[in-house]
């Protein structure tokens, strides 16, 4: 190959690598985002194309409806319902249950902003969880607690989270059906109940406890939240 065939080839490739990384940084649509990875994969070993490739990949896992393997918790890759997109941010829900703690370890009043719950979830889950670059990605989002109007009780300061359990409206919001709601295991809601020592849940066949149940009960399921930015 002559010497200006060979620059003119590698100009061409320079402008498609440095055209589809662009397109990378500012695509939100799934149908694009698969062309993108098509042309990255055409591009072969050029540059990072691979790695840009597999991030392509990746964001084309996360598909609202659907389900995503993100962080591993005891051992166990941790499953999610894609819930909602927001750009390139989504809304994951555990599949299930990936623990079962109490909503506050102690028999006293607690709520969200307060409870042991919360400070698990974004401390010691987070740290055994996930990876530092998984860590990254999961976004500080700041939460209304909102009180129950059936019932005369503070459920707290707003609050900003990496993780976090649902509250009513998020549930209804997100999962309006009684069906999509049940795992075959309870599990906390981030309300209270008919008193400051009962955190509202849901039933394991989908129903929700709006009574609530005892928080220092240690058999309830915690389905985690959390919304995640993929880049």
């Amino acid at each position: 190959m002559e010497t200006a065939e060979r620059d003119a080839l590698e100009q061409n490739t320079e402008e498609r690598y440095k055209k589809a990384v662009d397109a990378y940084n500012h695509l939100e649509e799934r149908e694009k985002i698969a062309a993108v990875r098509d042309e990255f994969r055409a591009l072969g070993d050029y540059k990072q194309a691979k790695t840009y490739m597999q991030k392509c990949e990746r964001f084309l896992d996360f598909q609202v409806g659907g389900t995503v393997v993100f962080g591993n918790y005891k051992g166990e890759d941790l499953t999610w319902k894609v819930l909602a997109k927001e750009g390139r941010r989504f809304l994951l829900l555990s599949e299930k249950a990936i623990d079962h703690i109490p909503f506050h370890f102690e028999r006293s009043e607690a709520t969200w902003s307060n409870c042991s719950l919360r400070t698990w979830l974004n401390r010691q889950f987070m740290e055994e969880a996930f990876t530092l670059q998984e860590r990254m990605s999961i976004l500080l989002i700041h939460h209304q607690n909102n009180t129950d109007p059936r019932w005369d009780n503070n459920n707290g300061a707003d609050t900003k989270d990496k993780a976090f359990v649902f509250n009513l409206k998020e549930l209804d919001e997100y999962l309006p059906d009684k069906e999509d709601r049940a795992i075959g295991d309870w599990w906390w809601l981030r309300g209270h109940g008919c008193s400051n020592t009962n955190q509202q849940a849901v039933y394991a066949d989908g129903t929700v406890y709006a009574d609530g149940v005892g928080s220092h009960h240690d058999d309830v399921g915690v389905r985690a939240a959390m919304w995640v930015n993929v880049r």
